[in-house]
């Protein structure tokens, strides 16, 4: 029989899956295996692999229920790998346990998978084989260095050889009192050596790391174990590696840009948009300390949405465009309010515009702030583009689009009031309710990564920029902030402001000094010429509310700093043009950039914008009292 073909039996209806049995075996030996229909509620304990299906041609054969069939190497390896020697193992892997020639039960299986995920006993990570022996580098850099930080012993105060400094008044005898000098020193180098950072870059480089599947399957595990060549380590320690490499100023220091330039692109993603998001009591996440502070703080800050998770997708590779959305349908978010059901099902029968317009108009009953998602092009604004402008392609990611943000502010008081909002969808068309209070006067160029380099007065220029754009604004009327307000209107402005939610004028307070500070430094010549006249001394601050820098070249690339006609500052989408409007979604909690179209009450979605004094419900509360001019009206997006 070894030479015939495996044919899969069709599975009961209801909650069933294939679980496999590997037999156990040497690892040079042939891999043997069982293929047995459970119930998943009833499954016994089992091992679920995540791994790179890896390339299709590049094949191997393993023996199934007595029949030969052949698997993908990756997968083949990855079987090898986890065999035990002298016990039978309890497995699940989705190439070999679903039949993937059954797009029925494909599309069935793949609405289980978060669960399948969810309930295995251990979250197998393969990450392939190790030719060059770098996983023991990678791993000892890995755990040594998150012990250190998460200890905080990576700085220590040690004595300068053969230096000393005499401090105080002579004794009696006409003696001074030498004391040593200490300094202080980070002890990540000699942990972070040079080829330790080698194999971390090669880690961080694996092909996994890149594939969109493996977000939910690692994401949903109570227990996670990465396995590499023949090396293994607890996979909190890579996602822990992330966190402190992004969020550690000594650790980012000592890991140089090439490390943080590999960890700040698809691993940060995985580890901010979705392993932090899953809130999985007892998961991996939950029981590394570390981590788990995190995710408290990120839920804290943010609002934690199914938008924040599709976010990532952007970011990864998948073979079917359609795993994009499919890939995340496990996640917790994905779910509808007070439902055990999610948003939509997988269905691979589907077109990529039809899931598309499928997921938009989802979300759109939950919120706007999918909106914030669109990547616009010139070619998606033109009148005669067949894509609606207002509905994200999750399999496309633009280069320089600028970053999303919307999970800080409350702009139409969707959040604060419970404010009543409506959207619908009729064809390619979203019906919403709008407040349009304004249109773009002048506008910067587009702000580019080249333009912040820190090295560079770049950034200083970029702020003088914006500052001579206000006022040749207010040569045809004055701006809503008041001659006093108009350095925190700016510092927020190019900013962003983005964490004052909590403590607005605590944080208020740091931030002009901070930018007051990083002006001085970038462009002094405009500090002292423009801004020293308010009278805001600025100061030293520590190094961890030194802000603005790393703001400013976060939320401005990108994009324009504009102001409009009515005197408000704000920082657009690169595509935005005079004339455009600026209006708050109810149902969104950002402001947005909208073009009008030939049809009356049609527009186009630009983009999002950060416009300061309005980011907290300020404009809505003003047009409830009468005190402005905008009224409520209903438009369409298309």
């Amino acid at each position: 029989m070894e030479n015939a073909a495996y044919s899969y039996d069709v599975l009961p209806q209801g909650r069933w899956f294939r679980q496999l049995h590997i037999h156990p075996g040497k690892p040079e030996d042939p891999i043997r295996c069982d293929m047995v229909a459970v119930a998943l509620d009833e499954a016994p304990p089992f091992k679920a692999l995540s791994y790179v299906w890896g390339d299709p041609t590049q094949v191997a054969s393993i023996t199934c229920a007595g029949f030969q069939r052949e698997v993908t190497v990756s997968l083949f390896e990855g079987l090898r790998r986890i065999r035990s020697p002298d016990v039978m193992e309890v497995a699940w892997a989705d190439a070999i346990c679903i039949n993937q020639s059954d797009n029925a039960e494909k599309a069935q299986q793949v609405d289980l998978m978060g669960v399948i995920y969810d309930t295995a006993a251990e979250v197998i990570v393969w990450l392939g084989n190790d030719p060059d022996n770098s996983a023991e580098d990678a791993f000892a850099g890995l755990i040594g260095s998150n012990h250190a930080v998460g200890t905080n012993t990576h700085n220590t105060w040690i004595t300068v050889p053969g230096s000393e400094i005499a401090l105080g008044e002579p004794n009696k005898d006409g003696d001074l009192q030498y004391y040593p000098i200490r300094e202080y020193k980070s002890t990540l180098p000699s942990i972070l050596t040079t080829p330790r950072l080698e194999a971390i870059k090669k880690l961080y480089r694996l092909t996994w790391f890149t594939r969109v599947w493996v977000l939910q399957e690692v994401g949903l595990a109570t227990s996670a174990t990465a396995y590499w060549g023949d090396r293994s380590i607890a996979f909190g320690e890579i996602a822990m590696f992330i966190h402190h490499g992004m969020s550690d100023e000594n650790m980012i220091t000592t890991l140089g840009q090439d490390v943080k330039d590999v960890i700040s692109g698809p691993p940060y993603y995985a580890f901010w948009n979705v392993w932090s998001t899953y809130d999985k009591k007892g998961g991996w996440v939950d029981t590394t300390p570390v981590l788990n502070e995190f995710t408290k703080v990120l839920a804290a800050e943010c609002n934690i949405d199914f938008v924040l998770v599709l976010e990532a997708s952007r970011r990864f590779n998948a073979t079917n465009p359609l795993d994009h959305v499919f890939a995340f349908l496990g996640h917790p978010k994905a779910l509808l309010p007070g439902t055990r059901r999610p948003l939509i099902q997988a269905n691979y029968g589907l077109d990529l515009p039809s899931l598309h317009l499928m997921v938009a108009s989802r979300l759109a009953e939950q919120s706007l702030n999918f909106l914030v998602q669109v990547q616009n092009t010139e070619e998606t604004l033109r009148v005669d583009n067949q894509v609606s402008s207002w509905v994200p392609q999750w399999n496309v990611n633009i280069p320089d689009a600028p970053s999303a943000f919307w999970e800080a502010w409350d702009a139409s008081l969707r959040l604060s009031r419970q404010a009543p909002w409506t959207a619908s969808v009729t064809g390619s068309k979203l019906s919403v309710e709008a407040l349009l209070f304004d249109t773009v006067s002048l506008h910067t160029d587009t702000m580019r990564e080249a333009d912040f380099d820190r090295y560079s007065s770049g950034a200083g220029k970029l702020i003088e920029e914006c500052w001579n754009l206000t006022e040749q604004a207010s040569k045809a009327g004055p701006h809503v902030y008041g001659d006093e307000g108009a350095p925190l209107a700016l510092a927020s402005t190019v900013t962003c402001n983005y964490r004052s939610s909590r403590n607005r004028a605590n944080d208020d307070d740091s931030l002009v000094k901070d930018f007051m500070q990083y002006c001085a430094i970038m462009n002094e010549e405009f500090y002292l010429d423009k801004l020293k006249r308010y009278g805001v001394e600025y100061r030293l601050l520590p190094m961890s509310q030194r802000l603005t820098g790393t703001k400013f070249t976060n939320y401005g690339t990108n994009r324009r700093f504009f102001v409009t006609q009515g005197g408000y500052w704000g920082l657009g989408p690169p595509l935005m043009q005079e004339n455009d409007v600026c209006a708050i979604l109810f149902g969104g909690d950002v402001p947005f950039v909208l073009r009008p179209t030939s049809e009356q009450g049609d527009f186009q979605l630009v983009g999002q914008a950060y416009i300061h004094g309005i980011m907290y419900g300020e404009l809505v509360e003003k047009c409830e009292a009468g005190t402005s001019d905008c009224k409520r009206m209903k438009i369409q997006l298309v």
